[in-house]
């Protein structure tokens, strides 16, 4: 019977990482997104749901570390949000693989949005990408800061 409610857990926890994911992407008006969690073993983020990627770049962006040339690698280290408005002239990707993968993959813009549980401790990420330039307006931002706070709470009640 445990194996079952297990199941039935995991479940649901997909669920609602994808409809947060769902929800911020529709938010920011966004053409794709990704959810990852903060998983302390791997020492990184990692990927629990996402729209709009193919195996490419899930697998390379599977797990990242707060060392790595990536915008959500960035708001890992800065705690904070990072909005690329082009990935081709960003700074954070200048010479770094993460360029090659965000361009195959159609990206041209990209936001990270931390989310942070009980204490400020981070749990996660929330990031959605265009498939062109894109600087995300006040109110995009305020709608996508309702859908962090609610997976904050969400996340950590489980």
């Amino acid at each position: 019977m445990p194996a079952h409610g297990g199941i039935r857990l995991a479940v649901a926890q997909q669920a609602l990482f994808d409809a947060l994911l769902d929800e911020a992407i529709s938010a920011t008006r966004a053409d794709k997104g990704n959810l990852q969690l903060l998983d302390p073993g791997a020492n990184g983020l990692r990927i629990v749901a996402s729209r709009g990627f193919d195996a490419p770049f899930l697998q390379f962006f599977a797990t990242v570390h707060v060392d790595e040339a990536c915008v959500c690698g960035s708001a890992l280290r800065q705690a904070g949000r990072i909005i690329v408005p082009n990935v081709m002239t960003s700074e954070i990707f200048k010479g770094a693989p993460s360029l090659e993968v965000l361009r195959n993959a159609g990206v041209r813009s990209v936001q990270s949005t931390p989310i942070f549980g009980r204490g400020r401790r981070l749990i996660g990420m929330i990031s959605t990408h265009w498939t062109s330039e894109h600087q995300p307006s006040d109110e995009e931002l305020a709608r996508l800061d309702v859908v962090v706070l609610r997976a904050a709470r969400q996340i950590t009640s489980d």
